[in-house]
C-alpha cells in the first residue's frame, strides 16, 4: 500500500507523452504566472474528430507552460466520440451529462473553469491559451489537498481532500472527484487519416462521486473556513493503475458552476 499526498498550491502536474507532441507556436509561455490558482481545463474530444489531435496539442504545450496552474481533462463526448466497431467506448455518463448541459455540439470545444464566453460555456482551442492565463492570475478563494491511498492487491483507492476557503464569499459550493487515466492507446482519425497507434492523453474515465459531484457547503464563507471529504472505489481491471490520477476541483453551482480551483494526484 502506497500513500501519496499533493499538496495542489504547489506541486507541478507535469506529464509529457509521446504522443503530444510539440508545437512551434509559443502559447502564452512568455507569462508570469503570480499566484496558485489551478486551473481545468476540459478539453471535448473524441475517435473521430479530425481537429482533435491538434487541439489536445494545443492541451499539452499549454501544460508545459502553466506545469503547478494547470489541470486538462480529456472527455469523450458527443457524435464524433462514438467508438469504431470492436473499439472501446471512452464516452462516459458524466461526460454526455456535461456536454449536453453546456450547450455543445461539435468537437473539439473546450471550457476553462467553466466560465462562459458570449453566453456559452465553450471555447476553441485557440482561444484556451489567453483565457487561461486570465484565469491562473485572480486569486484563489479556496486551496485543497488530495491524498490517494492505493492499494496493489486489491485495487482499492482511498481518497481524502482536505482544504479551506481563503476569503469571504457567497454561493452553493459543489466538491468533484473523479478519476483520469493517461497514455491509452487506441484509435483516432487524424489529419493524416485514421491512426491505430495514437496515443490518448488526460482521459477522463468516471466520476467518484457522482456527476456534479456532492455539496459542500451553501451561504457566506469564512476566511479559513475548513472541509474535509473522503471517497473510495476499486480501480476498473482495464484501466493502468501506473497512469491513473484523481482529478477534484471545486465550483459554485449559484455562479454558471464556475470552478473556484481544481487540482490531480497521481494515485500511485
Amino acid at each position: 500500500m502506497k500513500k501519496i499526498s499533493l499538496i495542489l498550491a504547489i506541486t507541478s502536474a507535469v506529464f509529457t507523452m509521446a504522443s503530444c507532441n510539440k508545437t512551434d507556436e509559443p502559447y502564452m509561455k512568455d507569462i508570469v504566472v503570480s499566484g496558485d490558482r489551478i486551473v481545468l481545463l476540459e478539453d471535448y474530444t473524441g475517435v473521430k474528430c479530425v481537429n482533435c489531435p491538434d487541439a489536445a496539442v494545443i492541451a499539452h504545450e499549454l501544460l508545459e507552460s502553466y506545469p503547478k496552474n494547470l489541470v486538462v481533462l480529456s472527455v469523450h463526448a458527443g457524435y464524433l466520440a462514438t467508438p469504431f466497431p470492436g473499439e472501446p467506448d471512452y464516452r462516459t455518463e458524466a461526460g454526455t451529462n456535461w456536454y449536453e448541459t453546456f450547450g455543445f455540439s461539435a468537437n473539439p470545444i473546450g471550457t476553462v473553469n467553466r466560465t462562459k464566453v458570449n453566453n456559452g460555456y465553450g471555447y476553441n482551442s485557440i482561444a484556451w491559451g489567453a483565457k487561461i492565463a486570465e484565469e491562473i492570475n485572480k486569486t484563489p478563494e479556496i486551496q485543497f489537498s488530495i491524498e490517494p491511498t492505493y492499494d496493489e492487491s486489491t485495487r482499492k483507492l482511498d481518497i481524502l481532500i482536505k482544504g479551506e476557503f481563503t476569503q469571504e464569499i457567497t454561493g452553493d459550493f459543489y466538491i468533484f472527484a473523479g478519476i483520469m487515466e493517461d497514455s491509452i492507446q487506441g484509435k483516432q482519425v487524424t489529419s493524416q487519416g485514421l491512426s491505430d497507434q495514437y496515443w490518448h492523453c488526460h482521459m477522463f474515465r468516471q466520476p467518484l462521486n457522482g456527476n456534479w459531484g456532492e455539496s459542500l457547503f451553501v451561504g457566506m464563507t469564512d476566511p479559513s473556513q475548513q472541509f474535509q471529504k473522503s471517497f473510495s472505489t476499486t480501480i476498473d481491471s482495464t484501466y493502468n493503475a501506473d497512469q491513473c490520477y484523481v482529478v477534484s476541483y471545486v465550483y459554485n453551482n449559484a455562479q454558471d458552476k464556475v470552478i473556484l480551483q481544481a487540482g490531480q494526484a497521481k494515485i500511485k
